[in-house]
């Protein structure tokens, strides 16, 4: 959430960064760059565009170097900064494409927080404001999300967090959105499937 989030950033904050591209650089990196985009919709401290400008620098300069790693990170930052559902879908494309199941699951679930807030829905009384903002941009050419396409987003999310093993996520997804307490559970393919629990592949019974 948006104070964990805030919380971390703090902490790292006098961590310098390594000259060398280590995994644990680049997974701090990562989020880094995804809080400092949510955190900066609503606030501009100078913590979050300080980190969100070192942090997309830092991809964009692997992602122009041709390196494979970082072209999935790169998807979703755009995805982000400028929100969609062609971004997102392309995210979630190239994600997957890469076995990235926990980032398949993050972007479903903010193209499904986005969706909410674009048609200023809620499952709770009071759930459009617990919606950071993330309005989109017009250079995305995709047409505006319909109302209900947020829920096969969740699925599709709740099922990715699942087969990655993020249970706590599962049960909050749950315990957040009615619906998804009836939806069925089944266990998602494995990476050595050829097929993912994409858009195409969502149930009917959400409706």
């Amino acid at each position: 959430d948006s104070a964990t989030m805030q919380l971390m950033l703090e902490r790292l904050d006098e961590i310098e960064i390594n000259p060398l591209y280590t995994g644990r650089q680049n997974l701090r990196l990562t989020y880094t760059a995804f809080a400092c985009i949510l955190l900066g919709k609503t606030s501009k401290r100078k913590l979050y565009s300080k980190w969100g400008s070192t942090a997309n620098a830092f991809w964009k300069k692997l992602a122009k170097a041709g390196s494979v790693n970082a072209q999935p990170i790169q998807a979703c930052i755009e995805a982000l900064e400028e929100p969609s559902i062609d971004g997102f879908e392309e995210a979630i494309r190239i994600c997957g494409d890469a076995r990235l199941t926990n980032l398949v699951a993050l972007m479903s679930e903010r193209c499904a927080l986005w969706i909410l807030e674009f048609n200023q829905m809620g499952e709770l009384p009071d759930e459009r404001c617990k919606i950071p903002s993330l309005k989109g941009s017009s250079k995305r050419s995709s047409p505006p999300p319909e109302g209900d396409e947020y829920k096969q987003y969740l699925v599709q999310a709740l099922w990715n967090y699942q087969s990655w093993g993020a249970l706590g996520k599962v049960d909050r997804l749950m315990a957040r959105f009615a619906f998804l307490r009836s939806a069925v559970l089944e266990k998602p393919p494995s990476d050595s499937d050829s097929e993912h629990h994409f858009s195409s592949g969502i149930p009917s019974f959400i409706g």
